[in-house]
């Protein structure tokens, strides 16, 4: 199954189309507008992506979930490119579990 239709599937859309979720990705963006792991490198890429550290659906419930989904320090900028290798090549340093 596609990612698009799994999200519909587990209810990820309710999160990612709340109001919250998209204030607070505009609001993050505005303050990190550059790729953060880019910029470790010495590269100045724009941040294209909202990236959640630890994923918001490991949250056991309704509100562990929220709290990871809206939590400033479970978000990291990332270029379009580093957010692919982030999820294809399962960096740790970007995904926790």
């Amino acid at each position: 199954a596609s990612k698009k239709r799994d999200r519909n599937l587990d209810g990820g859309n309710k999160y990612y189309h709340s109001m919250a979720w998209r204030n607070l990705r505009v609001a993050y963006i505005r303050d990190h507008p550059l790729c953060e792991r880019c910029l470790e490198k010495g590269i100045a890429k724009p941040g294209e992506e909202i990236h959640h550290l630890r994923p918001y659906m490991l949250g056991i419930t309704e509100m562990d979930r929220w709290n990871l989904l809206l939590n400033p320090n479970n978000l990291i900028a990332l270029c379009q490119d580093c957010h692919h290798e982030v999820h294809n090549k399962h960096i740790q340093k970007y995904l926790i579990e």
